[in-house]
């Protein structure tokens, strides 16, 4: 079966760039949620420079979609995790090129976060 479907509208971290404002946005935004979840409150309750100095500014460090996804994947512990997260602070999904290898067209892969706002608007029997 192949699936046509429309691809929503909304943020998109790019895999290849993010700026630095963005992301500071992010690793702030981050700190904050993580240090409220039961595990942050308990692992770093002494220690919330720690936190920021080891984790969340590296975060605010990254140069792209990519790597800041995957550094909030590891410190959730999976990449749903990482995608909840991410889609609740208004976040669609990442996004990365693609290229078509018999005739070098680029394309634009989405990866959505919260599949329920995927719109399925056409399916083909193959």
């Amino acid at each position: 079966m192949i699936y046509t479907v429309q691809v929503p509208q909304g943020k998109y971290l790019n895999d290849q760039r993010i700026t630095p404002t963005e992301a500071n946005n992010i690793a702030r935004n981050f700190f904050n949620y993580y240090l409220n979840t039961d595990y942050g409150k308990e692992a770093y309750a002494n220690s919330q420079n720690d936190f920021w100095e080891y984790e969340c500014s590296y975060i605010g460090k990254s140069t792209d979609g990519l790597n800041l996804y995957g550094s909030i994947s590891q410190i959730l512990g999976s990449d749903e995790e990482a995608s909840k997260y991410l889609d609740s602070i208004g976040y669609v999904g990442l996004k990365y090129r693609g290229e078509n290898r018999d005739n070098g067209k680029k394309f634009w892969n989405y990866v959505i976060f919260d599949p329920s706002k995927i719109k399925i608007v056409n399916k083909q029997q193959i």
